[in-house]
């Protein structure tokens, strides 16, 4: 599902649900540039004598990050059916927009910046830039949060210790008009003219023409200085002259605290697609308003009973907080660094204290790339890339997954690097290699007649389809030749124990085919509704071998240890 700005707060709680009822989410993300390093150049990667240390691509990562931008986040949200024997996979593709409507009044900068290699190659993959600024999703970052908030409050402070202007001796023109306005103000606050003033309650101080900004500051300056029981302020946006009253204390709390609120409240909306990043990261959502949501299918405003939308986030709220947070990528060193820039704030200095920070935020992390290659399923010189691992995997019968009637454009549209389409894939590979690996169960039997669900919408030409009755999809494949994965040679490191029925709190395994559709009612179409275990529960111990251990090959490590150890790796889901 393609989700842009028009429609972001009419989605935000489907998402939500979707992510808290999620077994597991998928992530990719597509950037403006990914290293601050050319390959050739002098002090280029290649010039380099040895591999470097893990602390050594990280800070190289991490200045990165700093400098380009976050373009685009595909989510997958997986959830186990147990009724249907199926995964329910939601994929979601979202253009994340690095300009701010209220940026500068926010006092929100930010330099955007494109790495020349990066937009080729995103542009020879069909990637809309335009569409990153035209309808992306804003955000800004916990630290930019706290800087904005911070930056209003001094700024409302300078409003009451402005230094005072001194106007030259040759400045006669400013000496004039200063001169005229102390004369009408006290003319105005004269006793003698007290029943006409507490009749207007105000007088307004202008020129023909309209008042410049320095005309304006010098009144601010006037009233302050000289008629400290009254105010000066502009009365509406972009006025042309100076209104001054009557100072009243408790009027003026309450503008003050006023402005407050709606500062908040304007800063609260600007977090924009950090709210997804929060549910994922058991943050905080009790800044959304429930009248956020009052807008149709098409992004217009509609009235919405606000009351159900209250309850509704308030028990979403509860809901993401208590769950365990299982984050799945392929490639996440680079991934979870960029993302952790984008939307929590400075990177820390240490590749340890990252991974204490991620370990922290995603307590269990799973990379599908040190998956396929710890027990050396291929070779290390071998790609292990999203699509050849895709490639080498899709004739593997696996546990079904299936995609409700409104997640179903990546079944007939191959967008390989767009986020939502490789955040999908990166779900299939996770449940293929997850259903390969463990192969210690006396039940699994892994077939290899099943065609991927991505077969059937480019016309393979070693399989045929054909709609059944029910409007589902009968698959009949030839059998796929050899590939990498056909012999596994190193057993599941656990026996397995008595399955349950949760992938979170349980320890199934499963077969999957490719993709059958769900009915309006939730019954799943054909095959797909036979009874079918599920891969290892994300509890067992099967995980602890691969879970928060990120691959980062070209470095002398190798991997990137988010919780110290195989020991600690699922702690806290237990």
């Amino acid at each position: 599902m393609e989700v842009d700005q028009q429609h972001f707060w009419h989605e935000l709680l489907p998402i939500l649900k979707a992510i808290s009822t999620a077994s597991f989410v998928t992530v990719d993300v597509e950037m403006s540039g990914i290293s601050t390093k050319l390959r050739y150049s002098p002090g280029g990667r290649f010039n380099e004598i040895g591999k470097p240390s893990l602390q050594q691509q990280y800070e190289d990562t991490k200045e990165a990050a700093e400098r380009y931008q976050v373009l685009q986040i595909g989510l997958t949200c997986v959830e186990e059916d147990w009724k249907n024997g199926v995964y329910t996979a939601r994929p979601y593709n979202f253009n994340i927009n690095p300009l701010l409507e209220d940026g500068d009044k926010l006092d929100i900068y930010r330099d955007i910046t494109f790495s020349s290699s990066s937009m080729h190659f995103l542009r020879k993959n069909c990637f809309d830039i335009g569409a990153v600024f035209t309808k992306g999703i804003s955000y800004i970052s916990r630290k930019e949060q706290t800087q904005a908030r911070q930056a209003f409050l001094e700024r409302q402070n300078r409003n009451s210790t402005i230094p005072d202007i001194e106007i030259g001796p040759g400045d006669q023109v400013a000496l004039d008009f200063y001169r005229n306005a102390r004369r009408q103000l006290l003319e105005w606050t004269d006793s003698k003219n007290k029943d006409e003033r507490d009749a207007m309650g105000f007088y307004n101080v202008s020129v023909p023409g309209g008042l410049s900004g320095y005309q304006r500051r010098l009144v601010y300056q006037l009233v302050r200085t000289e008629f400290k029981q009254y105010r000066a302020f502009l009365p509406k946006k972009n006025a042309d002259f100076v209104q001054v009253e009557k100072m009243d204390t408790v009027k003026e709390a309450k503008i003050a605290a006023s402005k407050v609120i709606a500062n908040e409240t304007q800063l609260s909306k600007q977090v924009g697609f950090r709210y997804i990043f929060e549910a994922l990261a058991g943050g905080d959502l009790s800044a959304i308003a429930p009248n956020w949501f009052c807008v149709n299918a098409a992004g217009q405003s509609a009235f919405i009973d606000t009351s159900l939308k209250k309850l509704e986030l308030s028990s979403l709220a509860k809901a993401l907080a208590a769950k365990s947070r299982v984050l799945v990528g392929h490639n996440l060193f680079t991934d979870l660094i960029f993302l952790y820039h984008t939307f929590i704030g400075k990177l820390p200095p240490t590749v340890t204290e990252f991974q204490e920070e991620i370990h922290a935020l995603f307590p269990m992390v799973i990379d599908t790339k040190y998956m396929a290659t710890r027990d050396k399923l291929i070779d290390s010189r071998q790609s292990s890339s999203l699509q050849d691992l895709h490639q080498d995997l899709k004739s593997q019968r696996i546990p079904d997954i299936c995609l409700p009637e409104e997640f179903r454009s990546y079944q007939n549209r191959h967008q390989l690097h767009e986020a939502g389409y490789d955040s999908y894939l990166t779900a299939q590979i996770f449940l293929k290699l997850a259903a390969k690996l463990d192969v210690g169960h006396p039940k699994h039997n892994i077939a290899t007649h099943a065609v991927d669900p991505f077969e059937l919408s480019i016309g393979s030409a070693d399989s045929t389809s054909s709609d059944d009755d029910s409007g589902g999809v009968v698959l009949d494949p030839a059998p796929h030749s050899a590939n990498r994965f056909q012999v596994l040679t190193e057993p599941s490191p656990v026996k397995k124990k008595a399955r349950q029925s949760s992938l979170l709190d349980s320890d199934i395994e499963d077969d999957m085919t490719g993709s059958p559709p769900l009915a309006q009612d939730g019954a799943v179409f054909g095959d797909a509704a036979r009874g079918n275990d599920f891969v290892p529960a994300l509890t067992a111990p099967f995980w602890r071998v691969y879970a928060n251990k990120l691959r980062v090959y070209g470095t002398l490590d190798e991997v990137c240890e988010l919780d110290g150890g195989e020991a600690g790796g699922l702690a806290h889901l237990n």
